[in-house]
């Protein structure tokens, strides 16, 4: 067994923002792709909105340096995802931490 198939969902995303000021961050949008059903999330972040996607333990959440979309859930007070993968910590463990 494949290690996705133990995963209902597999969203990919990735956040942009900027520093607040207070040493947080400030969210301006997020753009997600669920791999199995194709949805497609574009949200600009302008009023409060519940996290379009899912993020419990049936999903796995993928990102590049995952620790700073984490902190844009924990900006907008959205749950951080139970299973996480990083393609930038993946990425240099297959390169033993050289940068190309």
């Amino acid at each position: 067994m494949k290690l996705l198939d133990y995963f209902s969902e597999v969203v990919i995303a990735d956040s942009e923002f900027r520093p607040d000021g207070r040493g947080g961050q400030e969210v301006r949008c997020i753009a997600a792709k669920e791999l199995r059903s194709q949805n497609v999330h574009r949200v600009w972040i302008d009023v409060p909105i519940v996290c379009p996607y899912p993020v419990g333990p049936d999903a796995l959440f993928v990102a590049h340096y995952a620790s700073a979309e984490l902190l844009s859930h924990q900006a907008l007070g959205w749950p951080c995802p139970v299973h996480v993968l990083d393609s930038c910590i993946e990425y240099h463990a297959m390169t033993c931490g050289l940068r190309s």
